[in-house]
């Protein structure tokens, strides 16, 4: 390729490129995702000097990723992360003997990492993101098919495998096979009239597996759970690694609030299993010897006397009111002012109330309009799937936006682009509950889903309401005490190491209609 005279921004240099060789424009728009903030001013004269900067980048970028998030995130992620850099690069310096569009990808994934590294902070989870999603796009070059007769739809797949039977209206089944992008591998839960434990397994099992903690609990099946903070940079006490984000409910006892508005499965003293949106409005509370109170309004600036800010409004609470920063069940600080909004919190403002005293502890009574039939269990994920049988992915909706946790659904820079391993929850219209480990993140086998897609797929099971869990490391499926989705904390390739397991810090256990023991 000739010089284009001058430098030129390395996107147009990768433009002319592309077009000289008859490449996809597609794969040109693919390096857009994780465009700096500040403006993109990576310049090359043409692509072999763009190909000549990467290389040098690259020589020394593993042990800048390790060097510049440690800190930020511990050295032990920051490890995890520059393998998962090494990985991605890898597969696709191989991939680039054949596919040439692959080359390209290798140069935007360099590039980007490189541009995230010098920009301010946060960068951690970013660096995460950026290997995934390049991943990703290796994968489905990968997995292009030459017959496309050998691909089949989700519905296809679903048909054709066949349940076996746990006894106690269980059954359970394995999908595999080839999509248009690339192979999945599915375990799939069908449950009628379950009886669900949500639980925090930090308490409770003591580091133990999924599966140990699941035959302890003689539970007939297990589940990971919710959204948990994990490399958040602002993880401030009270809250500590590994808290829940949302809403957690076991055996009546609120765990953790409804501080953000989202999905949440839900089952309620008579039995009955439900999937919908749940926030803080609603919910009744009081503090010892103070009065009961209703939060009556979300992240909105209105005249209501109880009304609750979490991240998705922003990092500061408007003025006005007596303001509760609240974490988990502990009033942390009490203000007339402004206060910032915690990470995994919330700041309630009332009117016309005696505040209590910093330290107090909050009871969470339950929401007003279920005092007739009591929640049990919730255990809130997001964002919703399907509702009334239709897509209704509504991030906004979900208060997914700003900095709110879990920020790789915040600050998706991939616009739902990622094949990543998931976990969702749905239900038909009889009320059979399904659950889908979707695995993901392993090149050969199942490199993923999006979100789009994990919601079709709850479709072709059936679900006319269905919602998110947390997935990619977290995800795992326990089938009579035993796993049986793929799960690992690498992406696979020769940098990943040893593999390593990440321990599920909530859960969903499943017993038969009855009394867990």
């Amino acid at each position: 390729m000739e010089s284009l005279g001058g430098e030129e921004n390395w996107l147009t240099v990768v433009k002319h490129y592309a077009s000289e060789r008859g490449i996809d424009p597609t794969f040109v728009q693919i390096l857009n995702a994780f465009h700096p903030k500040t403006g993109d001013t990576f310049t090359a004269k043409n692509f072999e000097n763009l190909r000549e900067q990467v290389q040098d980048i690259l020589g020394n970028l593993p042990q800048e990723i390790v060097a510049t998030l440690h800190g930020e995130i511990d050295k032990p992620q920051a490890q995890l992360f520059s393998r998962r850099f090494e990985s991605v690069v890898e597969l696709l310096t191989k991939q680039a003997k054949d596919f040439v569009e692959a080359g390209l990808l290798r140069v935007g994934l360099i590039v980007r990492t490189h541009q995230i590294l010098n920009a301010p902070e946060p960068r951690a989870l970013r660096v995460r993101a950026v290997a995934d999603f390049y991943y990703t796009q290796a994968a489905i070059i990968h997995h292009r098919p030459k017959d496309p007769n050998q691909v089949k739809d989700h519905q296809t797949l679903i048909d054709e495998a066949s349940w076996t039977p746990l006894g106690e209206g269980a059954s359970w089944k394995r999908v595999d096979g080839l999509t248009s992008l690339g192979p999945i591998h599915v375990n799939v839960l069908k449950l009628e009239n379950p009886l669900l434990r949500t639980m925090d397994c930090r308490v409770q099992s003591a580091g133990q597996s999924l599966e140990a903690f699941a035959q302890q609990q003689n539970a007939m099946a297990a589940v990971s759970g919710g959204f948990f903070l994990y490399s958040e940079p602002d993880i401030q006490a009270p809250s500590n690694r590994t808290d829940p984000v949302g809403f957690l409910m076991d055996r009546g006892q609120i765990l953790n609030p409804p501080v953000l508005h989202r999905a949440t499965l839900t089952q309620s003293t008579s039995g009955q299993i439900a999937i919908g949106r749940l926030g803080p409005v609603g919910m009744d509370f009081h503090w010892d010897q103070g009065p009961t109170l209703r939060i009556e309004a979300h992240n909105q600036e209105t005249n209501a006397s109880v009304k609750s800010y979490n991240r998705a409004y922003g990092e500061t609470t408007p003025p006005g009111g007596t303001q509760l920063l609240v974490v988990g069940n502990t009033i942390v600080n009490v203000s007339k002012h402004s206060l910032p909004i915690p990470l995994a919190g919330m700041v309630i403002c009332l009117e016309g109330v005696e505040p209590p005293e910093p330290g107090t502890v909050i009871q969470w009574i339950g929401y007003h309009q279920q005092t007739h039939d009591p929640l049990q269990s919730a255990m809130a994920g997001g964002p919703m799937l399907v509702q009334n049988g239709e897509l209704c992915i509504d991030r906004e909706a979900e208060d997914f936006q700003k900095s709110a946790p879990p920020v790789t659904f915040s600050q998706d820079e991939t616009f739902d682009q990622n094949l990543l391993p998931r976990m969702a929850a749905g239900l038909n219209e009889e009320g059979t509950l399904f659950f889908a480990a979707i695995d993901g993140r392993n090149f050969h086998r199942a490199p993923g889903m999006t979100l789009e897609q994990t919601a079709r797929w709850m479709q072709a099971l059936g679900c006319t309401t269905a919602m998110n869990l947390d997935g990619g490391s977290s995800k795992r499926m326990v089938v009579q005490n035993q796993v049986v989705d793929l799960s690992s904390t690498e992406v696979v390739g020769t940098k990943a190491g040893k593999e390593s397991i990440r321990p599920v810090h909530s859960a969903i256990l499943i017993y038969p209609n009855q009394k867990p023991e």
